[in-house]
């Protein structure tokens, strides 16, 4: 079985999640590693390990074959890509031109209300806000913090939520719960038939999601950080 070894798994990261990402642009359809794990008929969980957004759980030494596999579907699909410009991060420089300009008239620009994040219901503020996504959709919501999500997110900083995007394994998402009426930001993680909460608050809280406590208003598609 062929490896290869001690890569620099950020810029495989990196590399990847372009290519996921131009492929959603240029399809004019969300692309996500599910769909890819189906359209290489692998497991989902090696793709995981490859797209883990936690640097210390990816794998290191990928099969040779995995990532031929990978590069093989993109290269049929009309990207013009080699496993060392996955491994060395040239997935964009590597880009035609056509694909570029694709890249960008598909920048859609949608002009949402701002609302905060405390309170019975968000409140809202009297500002409209301006975001550009790689698709089109009716089920967005703006949500300004109004309090530090620690140790990342300062007070004031803005998150886009989709209340129809289909979960996925390391979302950030929006949500309330029956304890307190403030909206929360946690990730989530997709275990077997579990669903487990991370807080960002500092305090490494987890606790399983639960339809009866909690109140899923959406996954963050775009975040416009107060660092």
């Amino acid at each position: 079985m062929s490896i290869i070894s001690n890569i620099n798994t950020e810029k495989m990261y990196i590399s990847l999640r372009q290519l996921i990402d131009l492929k959603s642009a240029r399809d004019k359809e969300k692309f996500t590693i599910y769909k890819l794990a189906k359209a290489l008929k692998m497991p989902h969980s090696i793709l995981v390990k490859l797209l883990h957004s936690d640097p210390a759980k990816r794998v290191r030494n990928p099969r040779i074959d995995t990532l031929s596999k990978i590069i093989n579907f993109f290269n049929e699909d009309g990207f013009n890509i080699t496993i060392d410009d996955l491994l060395t991060g040239n997935i964009i420089s590597n880009s035609t031109e056509l694909r570029s300009q694709e890249l960008a008239e598909t920048e859609y620009e949608h002009t949402l209300s701002l609302y905060s994040m405390n309170g019975n219901l968000p409140k809202k503020e009297s500002k409209l806000i301006k975001i550009l996504l790689p698709y089109k959709s009716n089920s967005l919501i703006a949500m300004i913090s109004t309090y530090d999500i620690k140790p990342i997110f300062k007070k004031g900083s803005i998150f886009i939520i989709d209340t129809e995007r289909q979960l996925e394994n390391e979302n950030l998402i929006a949500l309330k719960t029956s304890e307190n009426n403030e909206v929360k930001i946690r990730k989530i993680n997709l275990q077997s038939n579990k669903k487990i909460l991370l807080s960002y608050e500092g305090d490494n809280h987890t606790e399983f999601f639960s339809e009866k406590k909690h109140n899923l208003i959406g996954v963050v598609v775009k975040i416009d950080a107060k660092t």
